[in-house]
């Protein structure tokens, strides 16, 4: 028989193949050995990640940045605003706008975290209220010493949350770092071998944060404890820990669970079904227990919005097996317990059962929550339902969107990382899966997939090809594109203003209707409203536009009554003004409200250094009407390096207004030129072969030369690139620097030589 080859290539790139079936021979009993791929498996493997994608017909995929690869990608979210966020198992998250991967990470713990086999960073999420507060989490195994050896047992993971620059909306503020789980060792989650570490990280519909936490055991052999010493000890893990998968079992140990915790804080809540009355115990972070790896697992925000009554919505879980079977588990009240490893799949575990801890926590009390769904290694006949066998199963989210067929509405998607198929099943109302059916096969290693509500389509992240791919169809519904705008954005009451919706549009000229919410009460179906407001305050207005096949854009507004908005005002330094890299800036500012004078309003100061096409956040902060930095110069000289002045005005009702200055920082061999001026350059002395002294002046003539003909040229930093010696160029705004590139010397269409030579002109 032959092997599967798809497999142990990828357990070699250290993901989630988890257990001796993943190497074994297809139908063959589990072993509990190791298996390695000779170099004709690795050849065979190769060949079936680049696969031909099978999809349903109408359906496609396509980068979500054309041109760009990322290292190991393992997740995908996305924020309110349209940014796609793509995490980098090596600890790194970068952000996709437009199509674009931006250059610097949104965050780098590469430092930090211990990338190795299935560890790594493996788990992001954003904050339900990401777009006010900014907050971000990330699940993580870490190197606890930076020694980085990263092939010990005794390995931790942690949770931390990070929050968003106030200055730069694409990169964290690293200073504000906050370690949810996992402050100390002893306090982390367990990852005591190589996989069946941590996975993923989703929001209730209540706002709590559920996290998925691994055994931590060893998948080569099985392992009621005492295999791996060096995680347990002094400053480490405490004896009770060592039962190797029988953590699962273990309401004291956060390993081989569902953890459901207050975002706030990272300790257990009341509505917890195993709570203690200390929140600070890991029994009372404890949602649901008995799994082996739980890598990918999605959420159906169903339940309630308060925490209190223990309903975060109902949670559909990927179990990544180990010999027979992987498991495809359902929880809507909590407290399950999903079996591992006293059970794996529908069945008993012998192997298991037959160790001591069994007699502890697979006895007595143990009850078996039989997973709905589950998938044989082999035989499909064997599987629930039949037709599918899988190896290492990602539950992905269910689609809720508008874009594919109305079939596809509220069905569960998920994958086979070994195998490379996609499959979905309905959802009922009652969470009950069925109909089950193959919607794609040559897919690749897939280890996430995601459903983002802004675009309404479902993305999937492919680790072998190190690409994110965006799911479209041929006949999918372009939704409207809303526009509101107002006579207005604040004033006194009664304040009658007049909206605006009639410059949205809909890309397939589908009808459209309107609904204007004025954050008061009061609503109205007309495109182009008058409302009145009679009360005080600021209100939220917001316009819906729909087409005929439902599908809804919106567009957002703030209107404030009895209260008007300040204006910030920056008066030194001005705008564009530079100053040598060795003085100091003085900052002053003031307020115009018609409320209030300008020492009631608050003044926020943030200073930026803008290097090239990234930003260094933390150059300078401070409050106040006035205050001072020193400059320091930022890169190389042929770089570009500015500063961002930002000044942010509050007033007393919370209103504000914000200003952005420019200032240069200048070098000692700067000249400053106009903005209409026109720079000239000489080369006297090519460095090359070329002839001496040739003018490259603003005479707009090619120098006379023997050569059939010859070419010559230049390009600038702007990307303009010129076939004739005339290199004047007129500036567009002041400071603003060219490097000229000229290749100086004789070009013909045959080839030729040419020298490189740069002149810079600032």
């Amino acid at each position: 028989m032959k092997r599967l080859p798809f497999a142990i290539v990828l357990l070699v790139q250290a993901l989630v193949l988890t257990g001796p079936a993943k190497a074994q021979e297809l139908g063959a009993e589990p072993i509990d050995s190791e298996t390695r791929l000779d170099p004709l498996q690795l050849e065979e493997a190769a060949a079936a990640l680049s696969g031909v994608d099978a999809l349903p017909t109408g359906f496609f995929t396509e980068p979500i940045a054309p041109g760009y690869t990322f290292n190991q990608p393992v997740g995908v979210t996305f924020a309110p605003d349209g940014r796609i966020f793509v995490v980098e198992k090596r600890g790194r998250v970068y952000i996709v706008e437009n199509g674009t991967k931006l250059t610097t990470p949104f965050i780098n713990l590469e430092a930090e975290v211990l990338n190795h086999w299935d560890r790594g960073l493996l788990g992001f999420e954003l904050d339900p209220a990401f777009d006010t507060n900014g907050h971000v989490y990330l699940l993580y195994t870490y190197d606890r010493d930076g020694s980085g050896d990263y092939q010990r047992q005794d390995v931790a993971a942690r949770l931390t949350r990070y929050t968003v620059s106030t200055v730069d909306p694409n990169v964290v503020d690293l200073t504000t770092r906050n370690v949810l789980i996992g402050q100390t060792f002893a306090e982390a989650i367990p990852s005591c071998y190589y996989s069946h570490t941590i996975g993923t990280l989703q929001f209730g519909s209540d706002g709590t944060l559920l996290v998925g936490a691994g055994d931590g055991a060893d998948f080569t052999k099985v392992d009621p404890g005492g295999l791996h010493p060096s995680c347990f000890g002094a400053g480490l893990f405490p004896a009770s820990e060592d039962i190797g998968a029988f953590r699962s079992q273990r309401l004291e140990s956060l390993a081989g669970k569902i953890l459901r915790i207050d975002p706030a804080t990272g300790l257990g809540l009341p509505s917890n079904p195993f709570y203690t009355g200390n929140a600070s115990d890991n029994q009372s972070r404890v949602w649901a227990r008995g799994v082996r790896n739980p890598y990918r697992f999605s959420l159906r925000k169903d339940g309630s919005a308060d925490p209190a009554d223990g309903q975060p919505g109902t949670l559909f879980i990927g179990d990544v097996g180990w010999g027979t079977w992987e498991d495809l588990h359902t929880s809507i009240f909590g407290g399950e317990n999903f079996g591992w490893p006293c059970y794996e799949g529908p069945l008993p575990h012998s192997s298991y059962q037959s160790q001591a801890p069994a007699a502890t926590y697979c006895t007595g009390g143990f009850t078996h929550d039989a997973p709905p769904y589950y998938f044989h290694h082999s035989n499909t006949s064997l599987s629930q339902p039949a037709g599918l066998a899988a190896n290492a199963i990602v539950v992905g989210d269910m689609y809720q969107g508008y874009r594919y067929p109305a079939g596809y509405a509220d069905r569960l998607f998920y994958a086979d990382y070994t195998r490379g198929w996609i499959a979905s099943s309905d959802v009922s109302v009652a969470n009950v899966l069925s109909n089950q059916a193959s919607f794609g096969t040559g897919l690749g290693a897939v280890v996430d997939i995601r459903f983002d509500a802004v675009s309404s389509y479902l993305y999937w992240v492919n680790i072998s090809d190190n690409q994110v791919y965006r799911l479209r169809h041929d006949d999918e519904n372009a939704p409207p594109v809303a526009v509101a705008s107002s006579s207005a954005r604040d004033g006194y009451a009664p304040l009658s203003i007049q909206f605006t919706g009639d410059g949205s549009s809909d890309p397939d000229g589908d009808p459209m209707t309107y609904l204007w919410d004025f954050g008061d009460g009061q609503t109205s179906t007309q495109a182009n409203p008058t409302h009145q407001f009679l009360t005080a305050g600021v209100f939220q207005v917001s316009l819906a536009v729909s087409d005929d096949k439902n599908a809804t854009s919106f567009a957002f507004l703030e209107i404030a009554v009895d209260n008007t908005y300040p204006t910030a005002v920056i008066l030194t330094p001005s705008n564009g003004e530079s100053f040598d890299d060795s003085g100091t800036v003085l900052l002053t500012a003031t307020g115009i409200d018609l409320e209030d004078g300008p020492t009631s309003l608050s003044y926020d100061w943030l200073v930026s250094q803008q290097h090239n096409s990234h930003s260094h956040s933390d150059f300078f902060a401070d409050t106040g009407q006035s205050t001072s930095f020193s400059l320091e110069q930022h890169g190389l000289s042929e770089e570009v390096s500015f500063l961002s002045v930002q000044l942010i005005v509050t007033d007393t009702g919370g209103l504000s207004d914000t200003v952005v200055y420019r200032i240069e920082v200048r070098r000692p061999d700067e000249i400053d030129i106009t903005a209409s001026g026109t720079p000239t350059a000489l080369v006297t002395s090519p460095t090359g072969s070329g002839n001496p002294n040739i003018s490259v002046i603003a005479d707009m003539q090619m120098p006379d030369t023997s050569e059939v003909n010859p070419l010559l040229h230049y390009d600038t930093d702007d990307g303009s690139t010129k076939s004739i010696d005339w290199i004047g160029y007129t500036y567009p705004s002041e400071r603003h620097f060219s490097k000229i590139i000229m290749q100086q010397g004789v070009q013909t269409p045959a080839g030729g030589w040419f020298d490189s030579l740069s002149v810079e002109v600032r």
